[in-house]
């Protein structure tokens, strides 16, 4: 096997590898934000330039942030999360939207609205169902009170019976071991009377 030399630096070249990696601030910048809403003074919209001088005074001025989506970051800017919508509002605005827009006519709109999911209605009814249940409750509570009471009393009938038959049980134990002495006892005479 052929091996070939090589030669390691030795000169340092300024900093150590294990130096940790500094972190550079960022040099804040001023943007200019447009909407397209806003028409500018000379009828140019949409042609103004990225980052115009400040000077002008046009548009909000803003500077620019690490971007980061953290949530403890956005707190610390003063960002609010925006608030989940119910379907019922969003399709709302979703029609309304178009309505504007002149995609949608007033026939389409209006079934948009018929088909709309309405969160009231369904809680509604939800309510109403849950007011019948519990109606219903007490009475089929009275009623498996009641079975329950039927079935302790037959339970107690039965309880009754079977402390009767242990009775009887023993009282015929009694007579069958009664029989069984007088039965040996005759066993015993009768042996001795065919002696004599």
């Amino acid at each position: 096997m052929n091996f070939r030399a090589f030669n390691i630096p030795t000169k340092k070249t300024g900093g150590s590898s294990s130096a940790a990696p500094r972190t550079v601030p960022v040099q804040q910048e001023p943007v200019e934000i447009n909407s397209e809403e806003e028409t500018s003074p000379t009828g140019q919209a949409g042609r103004t330039t990225v980052n115009p001088p400040l000077d002008k005074g046009k548009g909000k001025v803003r500077t620019k942030h690490a971007a980061t989506t953290h949530p403890s970051a956005k707190r610390r800017r003063g960002e609010s999360f925006p608030a989940t919508e119910s379907l019922e509002e969003l399709w709302v605005k979703m029609g309304r939207k178009l309505k504007e827009m002149g995609e949608v006519g007033p026939e389409t709109l209006g079934k948009l609205a018929e088909d709309s999911p309405s969160r009231s209605l369904q809680l509604e009814e939800k309510l109403k169902r849950l007011e019948a249940h519990n109606r219903e409750l007490p009475d089929l509570t009275a009623r498996q009170l009641d079975e329950m009471a039927n079935l302790s009393a037959v339970a107690g009938r039965a309880n009754a019976e079977v402390l009767q038959l242990k009775e009887e049980n023993s009282l015929l134990m009694g007579e069958v071991s009664h029989l069984k002495e007088e039965a040996w006892v005759k066993e015993q005479e009768l042996p001795g009377r065919a002696r004599q």
